[in-house]
């Protein structure tokens, strides 16, 4: 910036070096001014650049007052003015709310960085000192005009110390305050935020455990991994929104021959690796984002720095471990829990970017993912092979950019609830919330057809979806269970709890022919991270299992009872943890001799907040209301956390 502003001081510069005492040397220095305008700003006056256009004016005055009309006192006085015309500039450039700084400044900082509020303020306040500086400038030498002992060389002293200060303070000053800024704004978020407290707060050990304690007994045909996956920030955050902010820890839980062993460790993220070296939070959260702090700032950080957690979910696909994130690269560990790096199954120079929920596809073995964006294509649908190969891939055409965590399949269709939730980047840039909620927009239902890429779009009410159940076909019409918000807020202010009703089980049934919608309540307790058997996905079923809180639990933030829906007869059970109890999503693991649908266990960790302590908990699914067929104690706290998986057979 600095450079470009000292190229735009050029005309004025040179009139301070030629103006000279002589009125020929004056003459001279007006006309060089004027070329040297047009040459070095021609360009930017042409763009409306607020200093360009007043140096033209100010020795276009000039000119006419000296060359023309031979004007002796402005003759006299012309380095006088200039200061004061240059304070002129800088202070009308500010009450149009176009600070001269910016409009260079505009032109060496990436794209769209000039619109963060940090670097608008420091260029109002650039502006504002160099007014300051020049009308000083302007003043002083008036009130030494009349003083016995002013002299010109004390004058052209005056005349050339305001630039020069103006370009020290240019030079020293916005580094100063960005250093300073982030020294404040970069305080830990720790002690006001109720997701940072209890068993929401993060663990720092990295455990390997063998032989754990069992109370009950592990069932004979359980072999294989559990992992689960959630925000764990590394380093007090300076900002966090739960559940969108942290690092990814998996833990473990390895069963074979009825017993247990546990590990548990970060997915070593490139951020997480940057933090551990700073040894320190560096980046801002979901509602709080900002740039790199410039201690650690590197070539190639964006105007705001985001980092990938992987911390969503968990999977196992074509026997890769893979840590989930939102729209961005996963991270492949191995079954140790050892990060191995970005997982780019495209092998191109960028890793692929995907969401965190994938969907399984029983009748063809293929997996497929989504990935939103902030730009276009705004969505993209990908299709991989059960050998981690690309069959196809789709963009889809929206109009706008929004935030879409989950999809779903059908026996021929890919369906995606487009809901109004909506990213605003210019709001972003400056400081402000990342999505809005926009319900004017109401929510559009898209069904793809997955051999021929056909897209329909269908629009209903406004309503949120984290996440889906399963959906299904019966003839012309489409079925989709899924956990509805009325409503969806981000920030810290308007937390998820606050909204006007509480998430529930819904059924849309959409009618592919007349096109016509039907909503249907199943339920009307609070839920969410719905769990299916996998090989029913896309197919008709029967069961449903969700976490759910009791009116009487302790933690009114977490959930304590677990709902097993059979949506066939409109039946539930439930299992009751306890009041003091706080557990997570459940994962169906069908039985080895299993023969109907619900035949198999419930896997999921569960807290006690009265003795901190945290079990691995198996139920039978058949007769969820048992008492369970193990309690596995784990030798430390699980935090609460997000998607985990089952990943049978040996490791």
């Amino acid at each position: 910036m600095l450079k470009e502003m000292l190229k735009n001081f050029m005309p004025w510069i040179l009139f301070f070096i030629l103006m000279g005492s002589s009125k020929q040397q004056l003459e001279t220095a007006i006309i060089v001014a004027i070329i040297a305008a047009f040459l070095f700003d021609f360009k930017r006056l042409k763009n409306g650049f607020v200093l360009n256009w007043g140096t033209i004016l100010f020795f276009g005055f000039i000119f006419v007052a000296v060359i023309i009309f031979k004007n002796k006192w402005i003759a006299t006085y012309s380095g006088l003015l200039s200061n004061g015309a240059l304070a002129m500039i800088a202070w009308v450039s500010i009450l149009i709310r176009k600070p001269f700084t910016i409009q260079y400044a505009k032109e060496t900082v990436p794209s769209d960085q000039w619109k963060h509020p940090l670097f608008i303020k420091i260029n109002y306040l650039l502006t504002a000192v160099w007014a300051i500086l020049f009308s000083i400038g302007t003043a002083l030498p008036l009130i030494l005009l009349y003083q016995p002992s002013f002299s010109s060389s004390i004058f052209q002293i005056i005349s050339w110390l305001p630039p020069v200060l103006g370009i020290w303070f240019t030079t020293w000053f916005p580094e100063w305050y960005k250093a300073n800024y982030f020294k404040k704004k970069r305080q830990p978020d720790t002690a006001s935020n109720p997701y940072l407290q209890g068993n929401f707060a993060p663990v720092s050990d990295e455990l390997s455990i063998h032989d754990l304690k069992v109370i009950g007994e592990i069932p004979n045909d359980l072999t294989g991994i559990y992992m689960r996956n959630g925000p764990n920030p590394a380093f007090p955050p300076v900002s966090y929104t739960y559940p969108f902010d942290g690092d990814g820890m998996i833990h473990a839980v390895y069963i074979k021959d009825g017993k247990a062993s546990y590990s548990n460790k970060f997915v070593e993220t490139s951020g997480l690796i940057r933090e551990r070296k700073a040894g320190k939070a560096l980046y801002g959260g979901l509602s709080n984002l900002m740039p790199m702090d410039p201690e650690w700032a590197e070539e190639g950080d964006g105007p705001v720095a985001v980092k990938n957690g992987a911390f969503i979910h968990v999977i196992r696909f074509a026997n890769q471990y893979l840590a989930m994130s939102e729209t961005a690269p996963a991270y492949q560990i191995t079954a140790e829990l050892k990060t191995l790096g970005e997982w780019n199954p495209l092998h191109t120079e960028s890793p692929l970017e995907v969401g965190p929920h994938t969907r399984y596809d029983p009748l063809t073995g293929d997996l497929w993912f989504i990935n939103y964006a902030l730009t276009p294509p705004f969505l993209t649908i990908y299709q991989f092979n059960s050998e981690a190969s690309l069959v196809k891939k789709w963009d889809i055409t929206k109009p706008y950019p929004t935030m879409i965590h989950d999809f779903v399949l059908t026996e021929n269709y890919v369906v995606i609830f487009d809901c109004p939730t909506l990213f605003d980047l210019d709001e972003i840039m400056r400081g402000g919330s990342l999505l809005k909620w926009r319900p004017d927009l109401g929510t559009r239902i898209g069904i793809m057809h997955k051999k021929t890429g056909e897209l329909k779009w269908f629009e209903t009410e406004a309503f949120f979806v984290f996440h889906y159940a399963n959906a299904f076909e019966n003839k012309s019409e489409i079925t989709v269970d899924f956990v509805r918000h009325e409503e969806v807020f981000m920030s810290r202010d308007e937390k998820m709890e606050e909204n006007k009703s509480s998430p529930c089980l819904y059924r849309s049934i959409i009618d592919l022919k007349s096109g016509k919608i039907k909503h249907i309540a199943l339920d009307d307790r609070m839920i969410e991270f719905p769990r299916i058997r996998e090989d029913k996905n896309s197919l008709p079923y029967q069961y449903i299992y969700a976490p759910s809180r009791t009116p009487d639990i302790t933690n009114k933030r977490a959930f304590n009872s677990l709902i097993k829906y059979d949506v066939k007869n409109q039946q539930n059970d439930v299992y009751s943890f306890g009041i003091h109890a706080e557990i997570g999503e459940a994962v169906f693991v069908p039985s080895a001799f299993s023969k109907q649908e619900d035949d198999g266990y419930l896997m999921l960790f569960a807290f006690d907040n009265t003795t901190n302590q945290s079990e691995f908990v198996i139920l039978d699914a058949t007769h969820m209301g048992d008492t369970p067929l193990a309690r596995i104690v784990m030798p430390g706290r699980v935090p609460a956390g997000l998607h985990g998986s089952w990943m049978p057979g040996e490791w």
